[in-house]
């Protein structure tokens, strides 16, 4: 596609709707793309304003207090939870290995 010739083509006025539509586009424009904001004064003098940055919410302080009081603390976490959680989906990872290469080795020698 060429957007520069679509642009810049001749094309012959058009004065009713092609689209058989028994509104304008402007009537069109109304109805499905109304304007939710007024349009922006500038004055030559004023320099625009940058909005203040937002100041970063806790996500913990949008919980009840009992709620916040019954959950662990991140070091608790991160120190022993998490470590020992691991240490134990490995653990039972390797029982399960040997698990099942034991009993693979027992179902060989009754053959």
């Amino acid at each position: 596609m060429d957007a520069a010739a679509a642009v810049t083509a001749d094309v012959p006025h058009v004065d009713a709707n092609p689209l058989a539509v028994p509104y304008d586009l402007k009537r069109w424009i109304e109805l499905y793309r109304p304007a939710t904001t007024p349009a922006p004064t500038t004055t030559a003098d004023a320099e625009p304003v940058a909005p203040a940055p937002r100041r970063p919410v806790d996500p913990l302080s949008l919980l009840p207090v009992w709620l916040r009081q019954a959950l662990p603390r991140t070091s608790l976490l991160t120190d022993a939870i998490l470590p020992l959680g691991l240490y134990l989906g490995f653990g039972l990872l390797l029982a399960a290995a040997v698990t099942g290469t034991v009993r693979a080795a027992r179902r060989t020698d009754r053959r």
